[in-house]
């Protein structure tokens, strides 16, 4: 886990995500910084996708947060964040 993508990550997102409070990774696709974390509902794990933007200004939070029932839908949308990021 990046240390330095944690905490850029962290300067903006407060606090944990009540339905995905565990922590797997953080990561960066393109101008995006992204927390990947899981959690149990519904009898399933899910997976919670929270994304910032790397602007020239700063960090900003965005609406392009997600959850998905899938890590393969998670992939396939780290790889959708990566193309919308060029």
């Amino acid at each position: 886990m990046s240390k330095e993508l944690k905490e850029i990550f962290r300067s903006v997102v407060k606090g944990v995500n009540l339905m995905t409070p565990d922590v797997e990774e953080y990561g960066q696709v393109g101008r995006y910084i992204y927390e990947l974390s899981t959690g149990r509902a519904f009898d399933r794990i899910i997976y919670g996708v929270t994304v910032v933007e790397v602007k020239e200004g700063g960090v900003e939070t965005t609406n392009l947060s997600r959850c998905f029932f899938s890590k393969d839908d998670v992939l396939d949308y780290l790889a959708d964040l990566a193309a919308k990021s060029t």
